[in-house]
């Protein structure tokens, strides 16, 4: 029985409703439901006043209390930088592309170097974007606990925004300069 059915039951046999309890404790009846409910669980006070009123031990609260284990995992910093360094490789490529498209338009159209720097640009695009999602999945699938994950999807994110920026500012160039 955890700490909510304690709570649920003690009240019930001492024919408390939840706004009384609330009241003797000095919270809202909407803390009461959500500690009987489970949804949350009292603060060390509430805990002491309600061992009080509800004639019920401490230690019976604290027998009840569950935390999860620790897990000591250290941030990896070659995943990091192996990560940051495919995905400044990649943004590099993308402005690569860039420079080929620009040669590409300047050059006469529909000339041999002209095509050929056209492929040259889209073939880096390709690569571009597959070193980029490689990268991601196998950065993604590297963290175990709660807390590196927050801490690596946060870095994820950065650089997926970066990325996908520079994606839509080139491809605004590229329009806007008449290429495709």
């Amino acid at each position: 029985m955890g700490i909510d059915k304690i709570i649920l039951e003690k009240r019930k046999e001492l024919g408390l409703t939840q706004q009384e309890l609330a009241h003797k404790l000095g919270v809202t009846d909407r803390s009461i439901s959500r500690w009987e409910k489970g949804t949350s669980t009292p603060d060390i006070y509430s805990l002491k006043r309600l061992s009080e009123i509800l004639n019920v031990s401490m230690d019976t609260f604290y027998d009840k209390i569950t935390v999860d284990p620790i897990f000591d995992e250290p941030v990896d910093i070659k995943i990091i930088n192996r990560f940051t360094t495919l995905s400044i490789l990649s943004t590099s490529l993308l402005f690569i592309s860039f420079i080929s498209f620009l040669f590409a338009y300047y050059l006469d159209h529909g000339s041999k170097l002209s095509v050929a720097f056209q492929m040259i640009c889209f073939t880096i695009i390709i690569i571009s974007v597959t070193i980029f999602i490689i990268s991601c999945v196998s950065f993604s699938l590297r963290y175990h606990t709660k807390k590196l994950q927050n801490h690596y999807k946060k870095l994820l994110i950065r650089y997926l925004g970066v990325f996908m920026i520079t994606i839509i500012v080139l491809t605004i160039l590229i329009i806007t300069i008449g290429g495709i």
